[in-house]
């Protein structure tokens, strides 16, 4: 459609609002996070996969506010993102200042699905870290697969379809604070009670890509330069989806909702994503090589963190080495630290050795 009979007020106050909606400092209603001690959800299917999840990136750290969290372009949508691409770069660095700052980069992974929180009986996004993802998935067995398709999997011996609308189950997370930091914490996770859930409920998922904007190459790499971003003229790769979902927002609003929609959100088709199904247990699974112990310095990362699809971890040296002591470790985990170096060799800020990566780039 042109654009061209588009009234200039209209168009200002179009960017006013999207600048509000797109504003990290928004308090969005949709998402959900457990709280200190027992929560109880139930975990809702998306339409035409065994998937209930989809899975996003996240950089932390970065920009001018130090606490903002950006989505990554390359985990969530497959394109290129700057911020992976310095990292990685960083990261192939023997300077440990260069791996300090890259680790401070480098994405953190999450699984995010539509639920319903128990306490409101509202529909809500839930984000999980992979180690709560973890517990939750041990005690999901799709019932479109069989049992020795499953068998090659760690599932719980209690493991159920809780995405079943019929017959499926609520879960139970408890979180328990260990510590005086927000990320020492503990998860327990269980099977609760079995209950029918309406099928109009699926009316009323939420796409993930509605809620979180993800910025174009060019503006994150000025966000990892510190630079300042304008909302009102940032580009948006998923701006169709978020404007869309907030004007049928509004226009639902103008209507009295009855019982069943009260406090949910605007429906939206979550975009299917293919995976390959797992091997199963009867296939004899290939030994692990020998491989011989590195010769050099390993990063710090060697072992503990492992992602397969991870720009950083496909251009390591120490790849081979590191995924086969990451499956011996494996299921053990330790998520890397979000804490910036307050110690950075030579004098240089992070930023400095970011553009100082950029310049070697260019040459």
């Amino acid at each position: 459609m042109a654009n061209a009979n588009i009234n200039p007020q209209e168009i200002n106050e179009y960017l006013r609002e999207a600048g509000r909606i797109l504003s990290s400092q928004t308090k969005r209603e949709e998402l959900w996070a457990p709280e200190e001690g027992e929560n109880v959800i139930r975990i809702l299917p998306r339409p035409g996969t065994i998937k209930f999840w989809i899975t996003m990136g996240w950089h932390y750290g970065v920009g001018i506010i130090g606490s903002q969290a950006y989505v990554c372009p390359y985990v969530t949508l497959g394109q290129p993102c700057p911020i992976c691409e310095m990292s990685a770069e960083l990261h192939a660095s023997e300077d440990e200042a260069d791996e300090e700052v890259a680790r401070q980069l480098y994405v953190k992974t999450k699984y995010v699905m539509n639920i319903i929180d128990r306490k409101t009986n509202s529909v809500k996004l839930f984000t999980a870290s992979r180690k709560l993802f973890s517990l939750i998935l041990r005690h999901y067995k799709p019932g479109a697969l069989d049992l020795q398709v499953l068998s090659g999997l760690k599932l719980s011996s209690v493991a159920c379809d809780f995405t079943d609308l019929q017959n499926g189950k609520d879960i139970i997370i408890e979180r328990i604070s260990t510590g005086k930091m927000a990320y020492e914490v503990s998860y327990s996770v269980m099977l609760g009670q079995q209950s029918s859930v309406d099928p109009s409920v699926l009316k009323h998922l939420i796409d993930p890509l509605a809620i979180f904007p993800i910025y174009s190459y060019e503006d994150l790499k000025r966000v990892m330069l510190k630079e300042a971003v304008d909302l009102t003229k940032a580009k948006i790769l998923n701006i169709d989806k978020i404007l869309n979902y907030s004007v049928t927002q509004t226009q639902e609003s103008e209507e009295p909702a009855t019982e069943a929609e009260r406090l949910v959100p605007t429906p939206h088709q979550l975009e299917d994503v293919q995976y390959p199904a797992p091997k199963a247990v009867s296939q004899p699974q290939p030994a692990q090589p020998s491989v011989a112990p590195p010769t050099k310095k390993t990063p710090k990362c060697f072992g503990i963190e492992y992602e397969e699809h991870d720009l950083q971890c496909k251009q390591c040296e120490y790849k081979e080495l590191c995924v086969a002591e990451f499956k011996k470790n494996n299921p053990a985990y330790t998520a890397p630290s979000e804490t910036p170096s307050t110690e950075v060799g030579n004098g240089l800020s992070p930023e400095e050795r970011i553009k100082k990566a950029l310049e070697r780039r260019k040459k």
